[in-house]
């Protein structure tokens, strides 16, 4: 008798208590707020009314390969640096291992390559040679994003910033292979009250396996120059030089034995590249 007392009790203050729980569910406190204005300052990124201003829309189109990760990938040449780009993808072409980069499925136009900001409209056979050993950073600019470097290409530019300390330095680097596999770097900069300079020698060289006629050797030199008289002018110049040969390695099965059996050769690579770039601030 005494539970079934303490079970109804019990029934009528959870009774009670669901009650008062809906009333409080159905009618929640209102508060009032004093007005409230919120104001903030916006640039103005209109394109035609300040053209030097580049707009927001396009900073996610500008990727980077900066020094770093040339070095912690210890790549040796262009080629191999753009593999670590984002959506980049590299496609070889023959045994001549004519490589085209291009970026997030965008195989035809390949992009142009520019050094420094000074576009060069014949570059694709350097890049495969062209030493990682030079290169600061890599900027790529996608798409026709890149109208706004000035450079006259609808499908993107790949411009190479070669490496300029900002202090004396020494560089010299040293890599040694199966297959006589041989990369060498010497450089030397030097730092003056108003200019700098920089000279550097490459040597790259490979005998490759043992008939299959794939030996390889590339040399390569440079000097770059910087000269700023005061803060509102800058002039940087810079030469580069490549001489090298290289074998055409034999085809492989399942090609016709004819191209199996077949020596070739690359003739002798030679190529100069100069440029002058001059900066005025206001």
């Amino acid at each position: 008798m005494q539970n079934k007392q303490l079970t109804k009790t019990s029934a009528i203050i959870l009774f009670l208590l669901a009650g008062d729980c809906a009333v409080t569910a159905a009618d929640p406190p209102v508060f009032d707020l004093d007005p409230m204005t919120v104001t903030t300052t916006q640039a103005n990124h209109d394109p035609f009314k300040y053209p030097d201003i580049e707009p927001l829309g396009l900073q996610a189109a500008t990727s980077e390969v900066t020094a770093t990760d040339i070095l912690r990938q210890n790549v040796t040449t262009l080629t191999e640096a753009l593999q670590h780009a984002p959506g980049a993808w590299t496609v070889s072409r023959g045994r001549k291992i004519k490589s085209f980069t291009s970026f997030r499925g965008q195989n035809y136009p390949y992009p142009d390559y520019a050094i420094d900001g000074m576009w060069f409209r014949e570059f694709y056979e350097l890049p495969y040679f062209f030493p990682a050993s030079e290169i600061d950073r890599i900027e790529i600019v996608r798409s026709s994003a890149a109208l706004t470097t000035g450079l006259s290409s609808l499908s993107g530019v790949i411009n190479i910033v070669p490496y300029m300390p900002r202090e004396q330095e020494t560089q010299l680097r040293l890599e040694y292979g199966s297959f006589n596999h041989l990369n060498g770097y010497l450089s030397h900069s030097d730092v003056f009250r108003n200019s700098s300079i920089k000279v550097s020698l490459g040597q790259h060289s490979y005998d490759g396996e043992t008939g299959m006629n794939a030996a390889e050797q590339v040399t390569t030199a440079s000097l770059r120059h910087h000269w700023s008289p005061d803060g509102s002018l800058e002039v940087d110049s810079f030469l580069f030089f490549l001489d090298g040969s290289r074998e055409l390695e034999r085809a492989l099965p399942p090609a016709g034995k004819g191209l199996q059996n077949r020596i070739e050769e690359f003739d002798p690579m030679q190529s100069i590249l100069g440029g002058v770039r001059v900066r005025s601030y206001n």
